[in-house]
């Protein structure tokens, strides 16, 4: 699963990453990279994989 923040959303990336990866498996931790400003991939405590990224504007 793909997640796409953008705008005002963007201030919660932080705290929605944190809560997503409590009990799951960080697989690329929020940075910068790239190909987007910034992006995070975790498996989260019931096995649902998802990549995050926030769109540059």
């Amino acid at each position: 699963m793909i997640g796409l923040l953008a705008g005002d959303e963007a201030a919660h990336f932080d705290r929605f990453f944190e809560k997503l990866s409590n009990g799951g498996t960080v697989h690329m931790p929020l940075a910068d990279y790239p190909f987007s400003r910034k992006f995070g991939w975790v498996e989260d405590g019931y096995g649902s994989s998802r990549g995050n990224y926030i769109q540059l504007d």
